[in-house]
């Protein structure tokens, strides 16, 4: 489906023909979509993928969907609250946590650890984390 980048209702179903990784981005193909004009009207829209028919993972991956909701535990302050987004930085995400946004790294060296069937990923954040 494709849905409108303006906010308008309404979504197009088409048939996504090529596929290409482009930096952190995808570039999408569209059946119907063959001249740079119709490309450039389309620029910025949404492409919904049913769940069904997105590739598999490999082990130790996410989608960021997957982690919305999430409770986030520090083994030393407990429960920092639930994943309401993860942001993207050069140097890793991040996932933001609990009404306060705390930032908490995605990163081996915090101990981060997902548990998908508990709801829970279980950090292990440096002392001071909580004043920063």
């Amino acid at each position: 489906m494709l849905a409108p980048r303006d906010g308008a209702l309404g979504e197009s179903p088409t048939q996504i023909v090529r596929l290409r990784a482009h930096q952190k981005l995808f570039v999408v193909g569209l059946a119907g979509i063959d001249d740079a004009d119709a490309a450039r009207r389309l620029h910025g829209a949404n492409v919904l993928v049913a769940r069904k028919d997105l590739p598999r993972l490999p082990p130790r991956a996410f989608r960021e969907i997957d982690l919305v909701g999430l409770l986030v535990v520090d083994e030393a302050l407990g429960a920092l609250g639930t994943v309401q987004s993860v942001r993207r930085y050069p140097s890793c995400d991040m996932l933001v946590v609990g009404p306060r946004e705390l930032l908490v790294p995605l990163l081996i060296a915090y101990g981060v650890s997902i548990d998908r069937k508990k709801r829970e990923i279980r950090v292990r954040l440096p002392r001071g984390f909580e004043e920063l």
